[in-house]
């Protein structure tokens, strides 16, 4: 199934999350297994996430109004597909995030909320959630002024973010729990609305050597181990697509809900050519982690 997680601080500051593995009954149809953006920001303040039957949920996401203001504009769509769709393998559930108003719940059985947290998706993957979530040691919650060295407490909405990302990271690193996987991508309220947060990876399984002087760093070619992945993502807040791009392959993904479930595969030898590509097909500007080096270029 999946994994969505959204929790709301009392400053209205909200955040959805969820991987992106896609383990519905389609798989089989489609002969594969593919990863799906299933937090889709609609608007500067709305968001709507899914876990279930993805196709349900594409078709239902795509009859939304164009950024809709009004969780009206929303909710009836949403609380059709699910009811419709039923419970079991074939079903759909959502969670409907207003940063105004809080998050709803959507399944078969109706609607739940307003809520200042909900989840949907794998009961099995939220328990082992939960673990990672409340036992994440409280020094991590702790900040120090580069200036006067006075320690204090982070507050709510960031303890929120990390407990969140230390609960889906124990998650899909778990091998029993199969329906979360991938990585996972979180939507939050910024200043001028909800926008996707960055993210970055990079790996080396082979030794480096260390020296006192200061040196950049080789990640190495793919036959050498190397690896590493970072979030493209919209210059302007609201709007919900994804990119994901992948230096050593010279891969990028695109993840477009509103046009299209799969991802959109461009072959990009630059972060940077990603991001003109998806200009000239979508007419969307992206700005990229790799902001500089040769993976940025």
């Amino acid at each position: 199934m999946t994994l969505v997680v959204a929790r709301r601080a009392g400053s209205g500051q909200t955040r959805v999350a969820a991987d992106l593995r896609v383990t519905d009954s389609d798989d089989i149809r489609r002969g594969y297994r593919f990863a799906a953006l299933k937090n889709v920001i609609l608007s500067p303040t709305i968001v709507v996430a899914s876990a279930g039957n993805a196709d349900a949920a594409g078709e239902a996401i795509r009859r939304i109004p164009e950024q809709p203001k009004r969780i009206s504009d929303v909710l009836p769509i949403l609380e059709v597909s699910s009811g419709t769709a039923g419970g079991g393998s074939a079903g759909v559930d959502y969670l409907l995030a207003d940063s105004r108003l809080g998050i709803y719940r959507i399944t078969d059985s109706g609607v739940e909320g307003p809520h200042a947290a909900a989840w949907i998706g794998d009961q099995g993957a939220f328990e082992v959630y939960q673990s990672g979530y409340h036992e994440l040691p409280e020094s991590r919650f702790e900040e120090v002024d580069p200036v006067s060295g006075r320690r204090s407490r982070v507050d709510e909405f960031t303890e929120f973010a990390l407990r969140m990302g230390a609960g889906l990271e124990r998650v899909i690193d778990d091998d029993r729990i199969s329906s979360v996987g991938e990585t996972s991508l979180s939507a939050s309220t910024y200043a001028d609305g909800f926008r996707y947060d960055p993210t970055m990876e990079l790996s080396l399984e082979r030794e480096q050597a260390i020296s006192p002087e200061a040196a950049p760093v080789s990640w190495g070619t793919v036959a050498e181990g190397g690896f590493g992945y970072g979030t493209v993502l919209p210059v302007e807040a609201g709007v919900g697509v994804v990119g994901l791009f992948f230096p050593h392959a010279a891969l990028g993904l695109l993840y477009h809900p509103l046009a299209g479930v799969e991802p959109f595969v461009y072959r990009s030898d630059s972060q940077r050519a990603f991001e003109d590509q998806v200009f000239a097909d979508h007419g969307i500007r992206m700005k990229g982690a790799f902001g500089f080096g040769a993976f940025g270029r």
